[in-house]
């Protein structure tokens, strides 16, 4: 799945989040979508299953990949088949996963099993745990995703017209 150039796009999902439409997701690329504050809310992302590929690149207000409730907060979120994650050009990102106001480490609270491949590139106020996680991934697996302007035939992309 491709969400591309929606200047306007808010939230990925608005409510709880139904199983069928998000475990089946395999890759998601998000680029320039500068409204969005957060990508997923911690119940989107205890159903990302599939997930193997994460691509999030130039959204000017996102300040977090999963933002939890005070409710979810401490809750663990795994992310069991994430392989590849590329996180550029956030100059607002501050942490991973976690809530606004909240002091917990988010190392403690996600887990990528499977990664292989990480890069983390013009996120100057991420300092979260979680980035000293995937600098030490990527010392130890010095391979970076290459970003692409256009993804598979088979992978659908929401786009504005320019």
């Amino acid at each position: 799945m491709r969400l591309e150039n929606l200047g306007n796009l808010i939230k990925i999902w608005n409510g709880p989040a139904p199983c069928e439409i998000f475990c089946h997701v395999k890759t998601l690329v998000v680029f320039e979508c500068n409204k969005l504050k957060n990508l997923f809310t911690s119940g989107i992302a205890h159903h990302l299953h599939d997930l193997e590929d994460l691509s999030v690149e130039a959204c000017l207000r996102l300040e977090r990949v999963i933002e939890a409730s005070e409710e979810t907060v401490n809750d663990k979120i795994v992310l069991p088949q994430l392989k590849k994650l590329a996180l550029k050009k956030l100059l607002k990102l501050t942490r991973f996963y976690g809530s606004t106001g909240s002091a917990t480490s988010d190392e403690e609270y996600i887990e990528f099993p499977l990664l292989e491949h990480s890069h983390v590139e013009r996120c100057h106020i991420f300092n979260s745990p979680a980035k000293d996680m995937l600098v030490s991934m990527m010392n130890k697996q010095p391979v970076l995703i290459p970003m692409q302007e256009t993804g598979p035939r088979d992978t659908p992309t929401l786009s504005r017209r320019r």
